[in-house]
């Protein structure tokens, strides 16, 4: 339980930091921090990062 919550916490963490650094580039990709993202990272891991911006990227281009 601890593992679970300690990676959703680094996902969503990462999430920020990548969201911060494109910002920087001129690159805004608004990512919502929510109970969805959470659990995505928390179970997939760093695959639930990608996850996270390969959906809003079909959501923006499709």
């Amino acid at each position: 339980m601890l593992r679970f919550l300690i990676r959703g916490v680094v996902g969503t963490g990462c999430i920020s930091l990548i969201s911060f650094v494109l910002t920087l580039f001129g690159i805004v990709i608004p990512i919502g921090m929510n109970v969805i993202t959470f659990f995505s990272c928390a179970f997939l891991g760093f695959p639930g990062i990608l996850l996270v911006y390969g959906l809003y990227f079909v959501q923006m281009y499709v």
